[in-house]
């Protein structure tokens, strides 16, 4: 059980990548969103709040009827929470009413009240349970975490929890052959970022750097994916493109640098890092702030460069432009790591692991 269809990177990385590996495995599932495809792009659209709120509320009595199935199942799985409205009433159902053993996956801080910004902070005010998240690790069998920080906090609270990070494929994420040299793959460098409308406050603080690049002459472009309304500052012109799935990855592998800028904040230590060991897994070599998960697996110098303030940015962007055989270096050191322990392939057996210690568990 999801809150958001594999539109959501959480559930097509974090839950339907893995259904393969357990079905390899004799563990049969069923994946059920809470909201479907074209509700989600809707909900995350502007305009049309009184349409939102009465789809979501049918899908919330639509959830519902899952109960009606429990006993079929032998485990529920829940990404996050099987409903983004309320209290944990559906995952308290399931265990304890029908006595099914929970694994939990959480990706995020969700624990904290202030989270992302949010475009209706007043219902999300209302219509958060405090409290739910630590109730839904305290519930469950099994936790799967993000991070180590994550699963430092699940720890706190009783779990049994099991690290887990966000990564994708490597045999489908490869990096263009010319990242093995160093060479760009524009004519123009593209300095880019591929991300979602929740992180592109982030992106947009440090854009001042790239100006003052572009001021002092550096040559390059600016692309943007996904940020929901464009970007745009006087002094940068920004290609700015819609998100599409069929299309993240060549966005990814069509940069020449890629920017990870991350808040510093209790929200963003809760972050795993995915898009860090996207542009890794494709080999462009990125400039990142250190937070959440990227300090678990970012080696400065050695496959990321490191930025804080607006200085470091425009310094760190600068090299990657300017010095071939460190973007080499660093696009090579990125992969490597993605090809040894960040991708998909090597997760899948801790990923199917868990699930089978939460059927031993119950059997036991």
């Amino acid at each position: 059980m999801t809150s958001f269809p594999a539109l959501a990177a959480a559930t097509r990385q974090r839950v339907a990548a893995y259904v393969p590996y357990l079905e390899r495995a004799g563990i049969s599932c069923t994946l059920a969103p809470l909201l479907d495809d074209d509700f989600f792009r809707d909900f995350y659209s502007p305009g049309g709040t009184v349409r939102k709120a009465a789809g979501l509320a049918a899908r919330h009595a639509a959830r519902a009827a899952v109960l009606l199935r429990a006993r079929r199942w032998d485990a529920v799985f829940v990404q996050r929470e099987a409903a983004i409205v309320g209290p944990e009433i559906i995952e308290a159902l399931l265990v304890r009413g029908a006595g099914l053993p929970l694994i939990y996956d959480l990706d995020d801080a969700i624990w904290l009240t202030s989270g992302p910004p949010s475009s209706f902070p007043l219902a999300k005010r209302l219509l958060t349970a405090p409290g739910k998240t630590a109730r839904l690790v305290e519930m469950a069998r099994q936790v799967i975490a993000g991070s180590r920080h994550l699963a430092a906090w699940c720890e706190e609270h009783g779990a049994s929890t099991t690290v887990l990070p966000t990564v994708v494929s490597r045999e489908t994420w490869r990096p263009r052959q010319e990242r093995e040299r160093g060479d760009f793959a524009n004519d123009v460098p593209v300095v880019g970022w591929v991300g979602s409308p929740s992180t592109a406050l982030e992106l947009a603080r440090i854009l001042p750097a790239l100006a003052r690049l572009r001021a002092e002459g550096v040559r390059f472009r600016v692309r943007v994916v996904g940020a929901g309304a464009d970007l745009t500052t006087p002094d940068l012109d920004i290609e700015n493109i819609p998100w599409s799935a069929s299309r993240e990855l060549e966005d990814f592998r069509s940069l020449d640098v890629g920017l990870a800028p991350m808040g510093n904040d209790a929200w963003s230590e809760g972050k795993c890092g995915y898009k860090q060991l996207q542009y890794l897994a494709v080999g462009v070599p990125c400039v990142s702030s250190l937070a959440g998960g990227a300090r678990e697996f970012i080696v400065p110098n050695e496959n990321a460069l490191l930025a804080g303030d607006l200085d470091e940015w425009t310094r760190q962007v600068r090299r990657l432009l300017e010095d071939r055989a460190l973007r080499a270096r660093l696009s090579a050191g990125g992969r490597a790591l993605v090809e040894k322990t960040h991708c998909l392939e090597a997760q899948a057996p801790t990923f199917v692991g868990v699930i089978q210690r939460a059927f031993a568990d119950r059997n036991g």
